[in-house]
């Protein structure tokens, strides 16, 4: 289940949080993630068949053609919504939250940790969705954990770094 946050004076809507190995599992049917065996979610893991999944990891090691795949199935499956990949523009303007502060939450960088899993305090690998505080709006992992993508209005796919923890986004 997809959580929603309606962004302010702008009539779209953008899931708070990254996708997670179940939710990619459940709509696509395998697990690309190479964070997805039991060392890396002790606790959580699971094995559907023959597939391995962190269910409360992001998915990452994905190529921009499977994320619009995996868009192109949600779109079949809801009567609701149609979903597509944010803007940059839109991106920026959910990861700010209406600040005009170096990083969302201040000026400071000694918060960052608070806010966003980084090469300092990841241990280099993925961390649960959603595990550190959002933003104002609401939104969280809008730095760190893993790359993002983006759809520039042009349809020329973009990555937008969402912090600098080292892994693939494509």
């Amino acid at each position: 289940e997809l959580d929603f946050i309606e962004t302010p004076t702008v009539r779209w809507a953008m899931e708070k949080n990254l996708v997670t190995q179940l939710q990619w599992f459940e709509i696509m049917g395998y697990n690309p993630s190479y964070f997805a065996e039991k060392k890396h979610c002790p606790q959580t893991h699971r094995l559907i068949g023959s597939v391995e999944l962190c269910p409360d990891l992001p998915v990452e090691t994905f190529t921009f053609e499977q994320a619009q795949e995996f868009i192109k199935k949600i779109n079949f499956l809801s009567d609701e919504y149609s979903f597509r990949l944010p803007t940059s523009a839109e991106w920026e303007m959910a990861a700010r939250a209406g600040t005009t502060t170096k990083y969302f939450f201040g000026n400071d960088a000694k918060d960052l940790d608070t806010y966003a899993w980084t090469y300092a305090n990841s241990d280099l690998q993925t961390h649960p969705v959603g595990s550190k505080k959002s933003n104002l709006w609401g939104f969280k992992d809008m730095l760190g954990n893993l790359w993002q993508f983006v759809d520039s209005p042009t349809d020329t796919p973009t990555t937008v770094i969402g912090g600098d923890v080292p892994v693939s986004a494509h």
